[in-house]
């Protein structure tokens, strides 16, 4: 118990020595105010060495005397004491309080690179100061972020705006691929970097290409790309100043190879698809120069994985694409053949494809000699010369005077001789008619190895029947025999020599003088004929004058020219016609005939009647055709004697079958409520047949409503017998209608309706009541048929008519076949002034349309009639 008295006495002895001690230190006396000065008490000392620029710093205490914080000079730039008023300041005060004081710091945003910036801040109180803060704003510190674009099957992968998508985690490496589409080895990169940057070019692979822009921090995408002959690796550093941010290593794989492909071609012709030349489809490393017929070239596709150069024999060279100069990837090319230095035998030789000097691929191209290329040709596209007996060569447009020009291609080496073949054998002195020159125009480039020179071919006149020939041949060597030209039949121009022969051929003086175009079945059938005269006098005449050449030509009718053309041997220089009677008509421009040409050197035409002659009785004329010195060529014996159709006949009907039968044909109307709204009517009369003219019927008048039974019963029968009438005179006049015309180069429509006499040919009369109605047919029964041709009367009316929506245009004209065999019939509209000449004959004129098979026989007539 002591003891532990004495430990408490002890302690609060000690106690009381500490407040003393305490109350001394606090309460001096000033000697001189005869006040206690205070101890100051300062906050505990903050260290926060993890500011971060442009942060806003926060210092808290509660100050027990008046106060003043202040800022090192030093870190003044950086760090700011922020006063209450909101200024920045280098020293901020405040009074004692017992409450917390806050004292905010401005920390510079401005971030730098390998410099800490550092502050202190110092309390002053009662007289004395005290550190209570030390702040640091660390060095920024540079990163680099680096992203490879992602591969799918070869290529890199973009979304649909076109942009590189890229690997979610950092590339370890950058190993650059092929892109076929952009033909090159390349890298997307994407790289992301909070300061400017820029590779180690010192370093920096010389086979590898990166353009880095000025500005580099932030986000960036570069392409970086490559080209190696060998595959190759190499390490990449991207630098900021002296840092180093990343190092990578960059491979590129071989760019060595290249395929080449050839332009097809067949005989001198290229082959194209949709996508221009078609070229092989494997890749050859031989390939044959192409002879166009003018020049040997040869299109070629390469396909390589690096820019090259090519290398040529000094016989060739290449020309590129239009607009095309990147040379790696696909690219396309012309081999081409220097004109001036074709070799003249066949020759090969080596086109090289290099990559800075390294050998890519050798490619063999050879070239036939140009020895053997011999080519020819004439002007006004004669491909075979062809001489008539008096030396005019013959053209598209006629008979030409002699000399026929051409040009030859060919070395100036090339041999030529010509050949006559006589009855049937080769003759070994040269032909004394034919005369051929080959000579070099003053114009020609002499530096071309193949020449371009004229040809000149005449042959004399002949008075023999006899046809002549002979061969010229262009050879590269010259032969010792002519017997080596031909096979063993001593005709036959042997295979290897049929390139380089030119057929000349003079045709005897002709037989006939003219020579119809058409048979003499086709002739008979449009009405003509024509027959050299038996007529002795005609050759000797005195009036005519003597010739070789006399004939007698007949017509039948108006139309019979279009089947009577004929040829003349060669041209006249006039004609002159004469009457029955062998008087010379003076004023041949009112003459009822006429010769009309068809070709400017009057050497294809046909005679031709000019004036309406249905009335005429048979007459006769003549016509001489002269030379330039009025010397007879031909006497012509022209005869017209029309054809008269026998009357038509009425065939017999058959048994139970009237005349004519009314039945309702709206059905061949493609839109039958349409047709009815339009006022249009449609009547069938069964089976075509030659009708006779009906004997004119009253149409009778109807009795009141008084009349009687009987009086009704009398009407009925008038009424009927009058609708008959009507009906009899329609198809008449139809009939009428359609006899009045022919059909070109077949025999009259009257025979056609005889051929289908009892055959069930519908024969349709249409009424349409306005000009403007437009009406369809689609008839059942030209489907069975593929109708072709139909004809229009009157001729006025041909533009209102549509078959299959093709405007019918000439009378008697073809027609396309119908579609499908489903023909559809169409008025089309009609507008002319009311009263005018054109709307009074359109109503008082019918118009008949007839369809026809291939056979030429009806199928259906349509006879239509406006009724206004």
């Amino acid at each position: 118990m002591d003891k532990a008295m004495k430990l408490f006495n002890k302690y609060i002895l000690l106690s009381i020595l500490f407040c003393a001690v305490v109350s001394c230190q606090e309460k001096e006396q000033d000697d001189d105010s005869g006040k206690i000065e205070q101890t100051p008490i300062f906050p505990e000392k903050i260290v926060d060495d993890k500011v971060v620029a442009g942060q806003k710093l926060t210092l808290t205490f509660t100050p027990n005397l008046d106060w003043e914080l202040s800022i090192d000079k030093e870190a003044s730039q950086f760090f700011k004491l922020i006063a209450s008023n909101g200024r920045q300041s280098d020293k901020v005060s405040g009074k004692a309080s017992e409450e917390p004081v806050t004292v905010s710091i401005w920390v510079n945003p401005l971030e730098e690179y390998g410099m800490n910036r550092s502050c202190v801040v110092t309390m002053s109180m009662g007289g004395k100061s005290q550190v209570v803060a030390e702040y640091m704003r660390p060095a920024k510190q540079k990163t680099m972020e680096v992203y490879v674009a992602k591969i799918e099957n070869g290529e890199y992968v973009k979304d649909d705006a076109g942009n590189y998508i890229y690997h979610e985690a950092e590339a370890q490496e950058l190993s650059l691929t092929w892109s076929a589409e952009e033909a090159m080895f390349m890298l997307p990169i994407k790289f992301v970097s909070n300061c400017q940057w820029d590779i180690d070019r010192i370093s920096f692979p010389e086979w590898l290409q990166l353009q880095v822009p000025e500005k580099t921090d932030g986000i960036l995408h570069l392409v970086l790309t490559g080209v190696s002959f060998d595959a190759t690796e190499g390490e990449v550093s991207f630098l900021s100043g002296s840092t180093v941010l990343k190092k990578l290593n960059a491979s590129v794989p071989s760019c060595s190879g290249l395929d080449l492909y050839y332009a097809e071609s067949e005989d001198g012709e290229w082959v194209y698809d949709e996508e221009g030349y078609k070229y092989s489809e494997e890749p050859h490393e031989s390939v044959d120069m192409v002879w166009t017929g003018s020049d040997f070239r040869l299109p070629v596709m390469v396909d390589s994985k690096c820019e090259w150069t090519v290398s040529c024999p000094e016989w060739a060279s290449v020309e590129y694409a239009e607009n095309d100069n990147k040379r790696a990837g696909i690219d396309h090319l012309t081999i081409k053949a220097n004109p001036t230095m074709y070799p003249e035998d066949d020759a090969s030789a080596k086109i090289s494809f290099s990559f800075k000097g390294k050998l890519l691929k050798e490619i063999q191209l050879n070239i036939s000699g140009c020895r053997n290329i011999i080519t020819y040709s004439f002007s006004m596209s004669i491909t075979q010369p062809e001489f008539n007996f008096s030396g005019q060569y013959k053209t598209t447009a006629g008979y030409m005077d002699a000399p026929l020009s051409g040009t030859v291609m060919s070395l100036v080496s090339m041999s030529h001789r010509a050949v006559e073949i006589k009855d049937g054998k080769f003759v070994e002195a040269e032909p004394q008619w034919l005369k051929y020159d080959i000579f070099q125009d003053q114009d020609t480039d002499t530096r071309l190895k193949l020449q371009n020179r004229t040809m000149t071919i005449e042959v004399e006149s002949t008075e023999a029947p006899e046809d002549r020939k002979a061969y010229i041949f262009l050879l590269p060597l010259p032969v010792s025999e002519v017997a080596s030209l031909f096979e063993e039949d001593g005709c036959t121009v042997k295979e290897e020599y049929e390139a380089y022969c030119v057929p000349v051929v003079q045709t005897g003086k002709p037989a006939d003088y003219l020579t119809p175009e058409f048979s003499v079945e086709d002739m008979e059938e449009g009405g003509a004929s024509i027959v050299r005269s038996a007529d002795n006098g005609l050759y000797e005449d005195a009036i005519f004058g003597a010739t070789d050449y006399a004939y007698e030509m007949v017509y039948k009718n108006m139309w019979s020219d279009e089947s009577a053309n004929v040829y003349l041997t060669y041209p006249y220089e006039t004609i002159d016609f004469y009457d029955t009677d062998k008087n010379k008509i003076t004023d041949t421009d009112n003459f009822w005939l006429t010769f009309k040409d068809y070709q400017e050197d009057k050497s294809y035409g046909t005679f031709e009647i000019r004036t309406d002659t249905e009335n005429y009785e048979p007459v006769t004329a003549f016509a001489v055709f002269k030379d330039a010195e009025g010397k007879s060529l031909c006497v012509v014996k022209f005869s017209y004697v029309p054809e008269i159709p026998e009357e038509p006949q009425e065939p017999e009907i058959p048994a139970g079958q009237g005349n004519i039968l009314m039945e309702d044909a709206s059905h061949y109307f493609a839109d039958p409520q349409a047709a009815s709204e339009a006022g249009a009517t449609l009547e069938l009369i069964t089976g075509i047949y030659i009708p006779t003219k009906p004997v004119t019927v009253e149409e009778p008048v109807k009795p009141g409503d008084d009349a009687s039974a009987e009086e009704l019963a009398t009407y009925q029968e008038a009424l009927e017998a009058w609708t008959q009438y009507k009906n009899q005179l329609a198809a008449y006049t139809a009939y009428e209608q359609l006899t009045s015309y022919q059909k070109s180069h077949l025999l009259s429509l009257s025979q056609h309706f005889k051929e289908c006499s009892g055959v069930k040919a519908p024969l349709l009369k249409l009424t349409y009541k306005s000009a403007s109605t437009k009406l369809r047919l689609d008839s059942e029964e030209l489907r069975k048929g593929e109708a072709s041709q139909f004809s229009v009367n009157p001729s006025i009316a041909a533009s209102y008519v549509k078959i299959n929506n093709k405007l019918m245009n000439d009378v008697g004209g073809k027609l396309a076949d119908l579609e499908e065999g489903n023909p559809r019939f169409e008025m089309i509209p009609i507008d002319f002034e009311p009263g005018s000449s054109r709307d009074i004959e359109m109503q008082s004129t019918a118009l008949v349309v007839l369809f026809y098979d291939d056979e030429s026989t009806i199928l259906l007539a349509v006879y239509c009639e406006l009724d206004i």
